[in-house]
């Protein structure tokens, strides 16, 4: 091939990529391929997008069970204390038990993906 085929086979292969074709065609074979790349990426996203969410939903509900923890303790006592129920500063407690929980779990799984 020489420089001037090379030339009008790259003009060719994105019209070739716009055309639709229902035989088996020179075309639809180069279709075929990039189509089968273009979905094994999709599905290698797909799949690594699931496996992100996953994670976060894991470390959000180890921290939601640590915060559950912190609150079956401190909220009965305040209500000891107060003898009614009441949104007070225990609460405070609660969320900074539940945010440091996430941020360590957080920090220990990365650190073991990474290694």
């Amino acid at each position: 091939m020489n420089a001037v085929q090379v030339r009008n086979v790259r003009q060719m292969r994105p019209e070739m990529e716009r055309q639709r074709t229902s035989g088996n065609t020179p075309q639809r074979v180069y279709m075929s391929k990039m189509q089968k790349r273009r979905k094994a990426r999709r599905a290698r996203k797909a799949k690594a997008f699931a496996a992100v969410v996953i994670l976060w939903l894991m470390e959000v509900s180890m921290a939601a069970a640590a915060g559950a923890v912190v609150a079956a303790i401190i909220v009965p006592l305040a209500f000891l204390k107060r003898g009614y129920f009441f949104l007070g500063g225990e609460w405070l407690l609660v969320l900074a038990a539940t945010l440091l929980a996430y941020h360590f779990i957080h920090k220990a799984v990365f650190r073991r993906l990474e290694s």
